[in-house]
């Protein structure tokens, strides 16, 4: 969704339409919406269409938002109303708690908007007292995420998992990712009566949603891993369907926190 404020006026856009029909269909989340603006359900789809000016009557959702956006230190009621959304939607989830992800085999998808700190949640789960003597795989697509871990590179194919216990990263081919992770993925497959130890972390995981063998480690991750976790944008957990979904605790934008903390 992308709203455009100008001058006390937000224009409308195609994509928006399209949403306010998702949302008349949603009556749960057009409810809460409707319940944390303080307005009436038509008030509050006409301000997510964004057919509103300085006369139409929306004076308390209004102000709720300019409240919300003030709280936040917000750049935009586009944004404001962005949070709130995707706020709603990660309130259908569990919220993600490294004690109870260890205490099981089962594969998570963890999710949450852009920003808000997976990969932070991701991470102290690496270091956490629960998993100092588990080995783990990173998938570090974005090549930086975890600079404290050894780049195993194609070491990785050496590795005997019966007695490796350390904390490892994969960054894969920048050229052709895909191909580096479906091979990896593979080898694991081969290897995978030697994993039971292993926890695999795999970062941007829509990336890998289309590679069957990716999809099949997952899915079967409690026969053959310690655990698996996923992260990926909440727009894009559709693509790992029967995976159970979790999502972080802190739903602010990591940047705005910070600043909101100086």
């Amino acid at each position: 969704m992308e709203l455009t404020q100008t001058l006390g006026q937000i224009r409308i856009t195609e994509e928006n339409t399209t949403h306010v029909r998702i949302f008349r269909t949603d009556k749960p989340r057009l409810e809460q919406l409707t319940q944390k603006l303080g307005c009436t359900v038509p008030e509050t789809l006409s301000l997510i269409i964004g057919d509103i000016n300085e006369d139409t009557i929306l004076s308390d959702g209004l102000a709720k938002l300019c409240a919300i956006q003030r709280q936040y230190g917000f750049k935009s009621l586009s944004y404001t109303i962005q949070f709130i959304l995707t706020q709603l939607q990660c309130e259908q989830h569990k919220i993600a708690d490294i004690k109870t992800i260890s205490e099981t085999d089962k594969p998570f998808i963890l999710t949450s908007p852009p920003r808000t700190g997976k990969t932070l949640f991701a991470k102290s789960l690496v270091m956490s007292k629960e998993y100092v003597d588990r080995p783990i795989l990173v998938i570090d697509v974005n090549q930086n995420e975890y600079p404290e871990l050894k780049d195993v590179g194609y070491n990785f194919y050496n590795i005997d998992f019966t007695t490796f216990r350390d904390h490892i990263r994969f960054i894969p081919n920048q050229w052709s990712p895909q191909k580096s992770v479906e091979d990896l993925f593979e080898h694991l497959d081969r290897v995978k009566h030697t994993t039971k130890s292993l926890t695999i972390i795999a970062e941007e995981a829509q990336t890998f949603a289309d590679l069957a063998i990716f999809c099949k480690v997952l899915g079967s991750a409690r026969h053959h891993l310690s655990g698996f976790l996923a992260l990926t944008p909440l727009s894009k957990i559709a693509s790992f369907s029967g995976i159970e979904v979790l999502t972080v605790n802190n739903q602010l934008p990591v940047e705005t926190t910070t600043q909101k903390e100086k």
